[in-house]
């Protein structure tokens, strides 16, 4: 099997299709599996788009792990929008391109649940049980930023954590660098040949951290870990990493 992992999509449909078919993929062959990162909304206008691509794929070759973007999305529809958070982060205007309204008419939902939205598929498709919390495959960790931890400390058990756990919502904002590289949380992972393998943090800023190197977008690598994040929405292209297990 080929699997084809790409991360932070944020509704831009037509720089997902590039970089799939860049990559070599093909949604019909069944030798291919395409493994999402997290963060399919918010920022481009294309989210019915990057949905309907996603509903197409056959179920046992899209595995899905969920992002802070998915979570936010899920607050805003039930618990109703924050006016600067959820404007600021694209997620009103993604659910206003969604319900096919306009920008300014949510406003009325401001701290109220967005009751228009509860029987409509995407957020069906966000609520289901087909988004993972990560995978593993071989050596490869797959989540959307980090594992759960403990004051920044290894925790032995989280691949046991219920997906609900509170300790998987912080996951999905941490800095893997941070936590890899000042409270060394992943060392334990890393003895047993893991490979971390991310998106959430946008490369530009790793690669100019440690190969000094400006406006770099591509895959950053090391020995055990991997990030993905292109900022599309400044990059205009989405990275995709490739392995056959």
């Amino acid at each position: 099997m080929k699997y084809f992992v790409t991360s932070d999509i944020h509704g831009y449909y037509t720089e997902l299709i590039t970089a799939l078919s860049k990559a070599g993929y093909q949604k019909d062959n069944k030798d291919h599996t395409l493994i999402v990162l997290g963060d399919i909304f918010d920022r481009g206008r294309q989210p019915l788009q990057v949905y309907n691509f996603l509903k197409s794929i056959p179920e046992d070759r899209l595995i899905l792990i969920r992002g802070n973007h998915e979570d936010c999305f899920l607050m805003a529809v039930e618990d109703g929008l924050d006016d600067v958070v959820d404007v600021e982060n694209g997620t009103a205007q993604t659910i206003a391109d969604i319900l096919g309204t306009s920008f300014k008419s949510l406003g009325i939902f401001v701290g109220e649940p967005i009751v228009p939205m509860f029987n409509n598929e995407v957020y069906k498709f966000l609520k289901s049980d087909r988004w993972k919390q990560y995978v593993e495959i071989g050596k490869y960790i797959f989540v959307h930023s980090y594992i759960p931890t403990v004051d920044d400390m290894y925790m032995k058990d989280w691949r046991k954590l219920p997906p609900s756990s509170r300790y998987w919502d912080y996951a999905h904002f941490v800095d893997a660098d941070s936590e890899m590289s000042k409270h060394h949380s992943f060392d334990e992972e890393i003895k047993r040949g893991k490979i971390l393998v991310s998106g959430h943090r946008p490369t530009e800023y790793l690669h100019q951290k440690y190969e000094g190197i400006s406006g770099d977008n591509s895959i950053f690598r090391s020995d055990h870990y991997i990030d993905i994040d292109a900022s599309v929405y400044a990059s205009g292209f989405i990275n995709v990493f490739t392995f056959t297990n």
